[in-house]
């Protein structure tokens, strides 16, 4: 009886651990990657501020960035479109979109176009019916265009080539790739951050001292001019880092102690100095999150993968990138490294449950250069709820009025001057409508007169 009843307690055992296994393998076949946001910077680049034989136009991509794009773009076409299915294999604007910065001196643009004919090469276009294929041709009455349909054959494109838009915004102050630049109060607020922090204002004279006898003096013999503050030798060290990634011989080698000191420098100046309040990272990151967030919470309420977007890239500046690191994960914004040239960063959301629309079914996964880093509370995974919360609280809600207190407060008179000139002027125009509708003869009213009279009494 003890034997019958041991065999009976061990089979229950195996049963249960069987179960076990296979819910877990179940869960875990269930789970499938549902949306990727895709940051990167633009590849290797011309120096920001200089230009020369070689660097004919001062911080844009260079043909070796090109490449760099191209290529990240075929490795996340194997990963997310032939491997994960996420999107599909011809390009589909409702599934992927991408959006690049327009005034980082075109550099962002034109990657963003290496980027998406590697992920969408050539080969993988859109073909013509033969019906098609007759319309498909300009209204040039003179010009036979025979040779070249017979290239084209049945492609849209030679070869199949893919024309993808990458958005830009260039209206105005751009929130979402240049909080930095459209944002007038940021610069005061880093200033008030440097000058109050007592720590950084030691550390920032130890290393001036240890600089004006150290790389100072290897950069003024060596690039022939006037070093004396730290961006005076950053400017130096873009020029040096475009050079190496572009495989340009300029005549100019630093020492390997110059090098640490300038790498030591850029980490000082970006990641404490700049970045070293919060705000000011959140600030910079805030148009991207509302975006991000945005975007992860209408996919999940359309649900239906032939209707929501599965992917999106956006190419911005390395202090975008800086800044994002900073408050999704402490394990690398906390580094001494710079963000490298078409460097990647991925915010994957992976579903739990099949057309599930609640949060919690969801689990994200951030990876920078292809590396999984630890989120802010120290874990791999992070649920998609809590995300969201974080990234919402991340947000500065009231951005325009924090980044333009300053101003108001300083141009406060020249307002009230500007309103009353502002007052004098649309009284003046009200006036003259008046006068010029009055002379008008009584008759039926045109379409242009109803508008005018209309416009008036808008005024």
């Amino acid at each position: 009886e003890y034997m019958g009843l041991q065999n009976y307690l061990e089979m229950k055992l195996m049963i249960q651990i069987m179960l076990m296994v296979l819910s877990a393998s179940l869960l875990l076949a269930e789970e499938k990657l549902f949306f990727v946001a895709h940051i990167a910077n633009a590849g290797a680049r011309y120096p920001s501020k200089e230009k020369s034989d070689w660097a004919k136009e001062a911080g844009g991509v260079t043909n070796v960035g090109m490449r760099q794009l191209y290529l990240l773009g075929r490795e996340l076409r194997k990963k997310y479109i032939e491997e994960e299915e996420l999107i599909g294999e011809k390009f589909n604007p409702y599934h992927y979109t991408i959006r690049a910065s327009f005034s980082n001196n075109t550099a962002s643009c034109n990657s963003a176009y290496a980027f998406v004919q590697g992920l969408y090469p050539p080969g993988t276009g859109y073909s013509l019916t033969k019906d098609q294929t007759k319309r498909a041709v300009p209204p040039i009455s003179w010009a036979d265009f025979s040779q070249y349909q017979q290239e084209l054959r049945d492609a849209s494109l030679l070869r199949y080539y893919n024309s993808m838009p990458a958005m830009t915004y260039s209206g105005g102050p751009d929130f979402v790739f240049h909080a930095s630049d459209a944002c007038p109060a940021l610069k005061t607020m880093i200033n008030d951050y440097i000058s109050s922090n007592s720590s950084l204002k030691e550390k920032r004279e130890k290393l001036q001292t240890k600089y004006d006898i150290g790389i100072y003096n290897e950069l003024r013999v060596k690039f022939k001019r006037e070093i004396k503050t730290m961006s005076d030798a950053l400017e130096c060290r873009d020029i040096i880092v475009s050079a190496e990634y572009n495989a340009k011989d300029i005549g100019i080698v630093i020492s390997k102690e110059g090098r640490n000191q300038l790498d030591e420098m850029y980490a000082f100046v970006n990641y404490e100095e700049n970045l070293g309040s919060q705000i000011v990272a959140r600030i910079i990151s805030n148009g991207m999150l509302s975006e991000m967030v945005s975007q992860i919470e209408k996919s999940i309420s359309v649900g239906n993968k032939a209707k929501r977007i599965g992917m999106v890239t956006y190419l911005m500046k390395e202090e975008n990138i800086l800044a994002l690191l900073r408050l999704l994960s402490h394990n690398i914004s906390t580094g001494t490294v710079a963000v490298p040239f078409a460097s990647s960063l991925q915010i994957e959301v992976s579903q739990l449950k099949v057309n599930s629309h609640d949060p919690s079914d969801y689990r994200i996964q951030i990876l920078f250069n292809g590396m999984k880093i630890d989120w802010i509370d120290g874990t791999k995974f992070v649920n998609l709820k809590e995300f969201l919360s974080w990234g919402k609280a991340m947000m500065v809600e009231d951005l325009l009025s924090k980044c333009h207190i300053e101003t108001e407060i300083n141009d406060t008179p020249w307002i009230i001057v500007g309103i009353v000139i502002g007052g004098v002027i649309l009284i003046g125009v009200a006036i003259t409508f008046y006068f010029v509708l009055k002379k008008k003869p009584e008759e039926e009213s045109t379409t242009g007169e109803k508008i005018q009279q209309s416009y008036f009494q808008h005024l």
